[in-house]
């Protein structure tokens, strides 16, 4: 669960038959609602989790929600154009190891 000991920093999904992780990004890891320096801490961690998962041979794909609350048809989209990454991967394993999905872009 925990990638480093003594840190928080935990896979959001884990699919272990494929070696890949999905991390979803909410608005907290791109605005400062809190404050600077907690944004700042929030995108190392990130960019930590990232070269981790990385450097172990898993493949990521990091979903970046920009929004707090997404329409139903984004959600759909976004499920459906991770769904299809997977199934590349399973039929293929021919995904990239570092996909970003922006799901403003659905």
């Amino acid at each position: 669960k925990h990638l480093v000991v003594h840190e928080q920093l935990e896979m959001d999904l884990l699919v272990k038959e494929l070696g890949v992780v999905i991390e979803v990004d909410g608005p907290g890891h791109y605005q400062p609602f809190w404050s600077r320096g907690k944004i700042e801490t929030q995108q190392k961690a990130d960019m930590t989790k990232t070269g981790l998962l990385l450097s172990s041979g898993f493949k990521l794909i990091r979903v970046k929600a920009n929004v707090k609350h997404l329409a139903d048809y984004r959600q759909r989209k976004t499920a459906e154009a991770i769904i299809d990454l997977l199934n590349t991967e399973k039929e293929s394993h021919s995904i990239d190891k570092l996909i970003y999905l922006n799901v403003e872009d659905y």
